[in-house]
């Protein structure tokens, strides 16, 4: 993960830089992060992640996607 850093963030944007340690994590093997966002298996989904991970932490009230290739077919309700 040596290249987090090379860019600054508002040009890269945080949803880039998010993906891309958690493809290096998957890449080194490291899975800890399955059970902190309450999934079942590792996932390429970076938005799938967050998503659960909201769910888990109780920040929204309902998580719904249809694929992870449509950035805009995640629903999420917040909690108010």
């Amino acid at each position: 993960m040596h290249y987090i850093g090379n860019l600054p963030e508002s040009q890269v944007g945080c949803l880039v830089i998010a993906d891309y340690i958690l493809y290096a994590l998957n890449k080194m093997g490291t899975f800890r992060y399955i059970h902190f966002a309450g999934l079942k298996e590792p996932s390429d989904c970076i938005l799938s992640v967050l998503a659960s991970t909201a769910a888990r932490l109780k920040f929204v009230s309902e998580v719904r996607s249809a694929e992870c290739k449509d950035y805009h077919g995640f629903l999420i309700k917040r909690v108010i």
